[in-house]
């Protein structure tokens, strides 16, 4: 199925070659590829062009914060927390940023102050 997203998403980007959704599919079959850069490139443009698709904040921030680019990494798990706080495992991500930039101090505080939320959902 991984060829099938990967023929989907470069369809898409021949038919619209600006589409976020194009480049958000084509980023996570980078993902799942291990090609980090190239997802990184793929999510990158898809957030350039729709700043609050909550799945691209989510995997943009992760592939960020796993080449190093904590500054970015932060900003997107900062503004997936702000377009979805609902979502528990999305409230952990601010918290996983520090850590991987190696504030752990940081990371304990934003962990704790959002333990809550991870706790008490079914």
């Amino acid at each position: 199925y991984l060829d099938k997203a990967d023929a989907c998403a470069r369809r898409l980007l021949e038919l619209a070659p600006d589409s976020p959704q194009g480049r958000r599919v084509a980023g996570l079959v980078c993902v799942h590829r291990g090609d980090v850069q190239g997802a990184f490139r793929q999510l990158k443009q898809s957030l350039d062009r729709a700043p609050n698709d909550p799945d691209s904040l989510l995997w943009g921030g992760l592939v960020a914060g796993l080449s190093g680019k904590m500054a970015l990494a932060e900003h997107w798990a900062a503004r997936l927390v702000e377009i979805d706080p609902v979502t528990p495992f999305f409230q952990l991500m601010p918290g996983t940023m520090a850590w991987w930039a190696g504030d752990y101090e940081r990371a304990w505080t934003l962990w704790s102050e959002r333990q809550a939320a991870v706790l008490e959902n079914p």
